[in-house]
């Protein structure tokens, strides 16, 4: 299975992201709690894709998307977003990044959990997400 960054300001959303991709097999090298400190974790670990929020302090998910790829052209990056932007998720996506997924009230229903997980693969075999 992938070894996986999480980037979010929220623990929570952090968390029970980590148990969603670990129950399933997957490695969660990283929890980083903004974008800055995403990028820099990115650089430590290298890991196979990233999960990434969009709308963090220190430093956007469109700004840590585009120092990511900036490093690792062929990195591969799922925006995790609330934002109903239509025009912020075009812009990561325009950006490089591999596809995004809607943050659900409850990311452990097996409907979001699968959600996840597919989008992950995906972005792992390189198609787009």
């Amino acid at each position: 299975m992938a070894r996986v960054l999480i980037v979010d300001d929220s623990m929570v959303i952090r968390r029970l992201l980590n148990k969603v991709l670990s129950e399933n097999g997957h490695e969660v090298v990283e929890q980083a709690k903004d974008g800055a400190h995403g990028v820099e974790a990115y650089r430590r670990h290298s890991p196979d894709a990233v999960i990434l929020d969009i709308t963090m302090p220190n430093k956007s998910g469109s700004e840590c998307l585009q120092e990511i790829l900036e490093m690792d052209s062929n990195a591969k990056v799922l925006m995790f977003t609330s934002v109903s932007d239509s025009n912020t998720v075009q812009e990561c996506l325009d950006k490089g990044a591999q596809g995004y997924i809607r943050k659900s009230t409850n990311i452990m229903e097996p409907e979001s959990a699968n959600e996840i997980l597919e989008k992950l693969s995906l972005a792992l075999q390189g198609k787009a997400a």
